[in-house]
């Protein structure tokens, strides 16, 4: 099993911060639902700290993720990160977690 994270950073300024949320939940997400080869997603809220939002998008393996990320949806998905970012000025983070077994 393989996971890409996406780390949201905190906008100081509140309204900002609630109109990033909203454009996340109502246009981002439904793009997140369109990749192929997702496993499944988790979405959390960090209540305090220097990030918002945690996504963790998990696939059956690399390959599957590259896949994924290399389709039209998936580039879709990475676009409208671009646009979030450029919008509101909020970070993005991003990593690739591979499960090990013990």
């Amino acid at each position: 099993m393989v996971k890409l994270v996406a780390l949201w950073g905190r906008l100081e300024d509140e309204r900002s911060q609630e109109d990033f949320v909203e454009e996340y939940l109502k246009d981002h997400i439904p793009l997140v639902d369109k990749v192929p080869h997702l496993s499944s997603v988790t979405l959390s809220q960090i209540p305090k700290g220097p990030y918002s939002r945690l996504a963790e998008l998990y696939f059956p393996d690399v390959a599957s993720l590259q896949a994924a990320l290399s389709s039209p949806e998936g580039t879709a998905l990475v676009d409208h990160s671009k646009v979030l970012v450029d919008r509101y000025g909020v970070s993005l983070t991003n990593f690739v977690a591979v499960e090990e077994n013990r």
